[in-house]
């Protein structure tokens, strides 16, 4: 099982309250999805240097959990169909010697 980082931004006009349900929303996805409980390494709000879908800052939001391979293509596929999420990327982590 591989140790991955997701990262997604999140539209900036929406309230703290929204993110907070949204993170709950996107941690059970990813259980759901065959992943171990996510954790929140960085939730944070930032202006953008370019517009993203008209907006120009956002919330940037960094689950860190570790999942199989196939998970992450189940996780893939509902996140683009979120009409929510501006942007997301997905690193493998380096395993620590």
């Amino acid at each position: 099982m591989n140790t991955y980082e997701c990262v997604l931004i999140l539209p900036g006009k929406w309230t703290e309250e929204n993110v907070q349900n949204m993170a709950a929303e996107l941690k059970n996805l990813f259980v759901s999805c065959g992943t171990q409980e996510p954790e929140i390494v960085k939730l944070e709000k930032r202006r953008f240097s370019y517009l993203i879908k008209k907006q120009n800052e956002g919330y940037y939001l960094i689950f860190r959990f570790p999942a199989p391979p196939e998970a992450l293509s189940k996780i893939k596929e509902n996140i683009q169909h979120n009409e929510k999420i501006l942007r997301y990327s997905f690193l493998k982590l380096k395993e620590k010697e």
